[in-house]
């Protein structure tokens, strides 16, 4: 089902990088990190490197330079040192889960085809790019959540799922797993390899080709996310070759490695599946 995607008023004169500092000048310094790590990402620059946003601001956020931030007590009164540290080692606990979203060519056919026949599908490069902008504006928000009807265990929101397109497999999606939403049953499942991606999207425009064998292939040139899910056999099975990687975040680069790790394993899958001729 296709609907629009409603974009957020800018306040006048400002830019669109402007508008999403004073929407988040309120958030965690954790929040914005996580924002700042996601532009980076993608080429972008990032928001809060040398700003933070004056105390009591509003929505329309002054923004005043990091060095007027006043000084951090050197120790907080009650806590001992080693707390202290202990709290800064846990913050880097957890995993970094990533995945292709759509690879290649659907193992699985789905409906859509002429005359509501099922087809195979696949996606043109740049199917999402509208989305992704739309993303990175703060003007949507795109959840990762436990099979398509289970509980969020990521988010857009506030950084702890991020997307970029990556050749020959399209579109990864990396996720930051906590505790506080990953169980251990699903972490296991990723880490025994059988966990997968399937992406929930909204078609803007699609044709219909055929391949060599005679079979009609549904090409999406443009599409919307409505949200992705972790499939593992308790929520299903992925209509694309997928498999997703997981990375102890304590690690060096562990974002970067499990983006990766799982653009090779995505592009194994699809090599197979063009040699097998599906």
């Amino acid at each position: 089902m296709a609907s629009r995607i409603e974009r957020a008023a800018l306040f006048p004169g400002a830019s669109a990088d402007d508008a999403i500092r004073a929407r988040a000048a309120t958030a965690p310094a954790h929040i914005k990190a996580s924002m700042d790590r996601s532009r980076r990402a993608r080429g972008l620059p990032p928001l809060w490197g040398d700003v933070i946003a004056a105390p009591g601001a509003t929505r329309a956020a002054v923004l005043v330079p990091a060095a007027a931030r006043p000084a951090a007590p050197a120790a907080l009164p009650g806590v001992s040192a080693a707390k202290v540290a202990r709290r800064v080692a846990s913050s880097r606990d957890g995993y970094f889960i990533s995945g292709a979203c759509c690879p290649g060519r659907s193992s699985i056919a789905v409906a859509g085809g002429p005359g509501g026949t099922t087809v195979r599908e696949r996606f043109q490069p740049g199917a999402f790019d509208e989305e992704l902008r739309s993303i990175d504006r703060a003007w949507s928000v795109v959840e990762l959540r436990d099979g398509h009807g289970g509980p969020v265990l990521a988010t857009t929101a506030d950084g702890s799922l991020v997307f970029e397109v990556a050749p020959l497999v399209g579109l990864i999606a990396t996720a930051r797993a906590t505790s506080a939403r990953w169980s251990a049953g699903i972490l296991a499942d990723v880490r025994e390899g059988r966990a997968g991606l399937s992406i929930a999207f909204r078609p803007q425009r699609v044709t219909f080709e055929t391949d060599h064998r005679g079979a009609k292939v549904r090409v999406v040139h443009e599409a919307g996310i409505d949200h992705v899910a972790l499939i593992r056999p308790a929520t299903g099975r992925p209509v694309y070759p997928t498999r997703c990687v997981i990375v102890r975040a304590d690690r060096p680069h562990a974002e970067r490695q499990a983006r990766n790790k799982a653009i090779v394993a995505a592009a194994r899958l699809v090599v197979s599946a063009v040699a097998r001729g599906e």
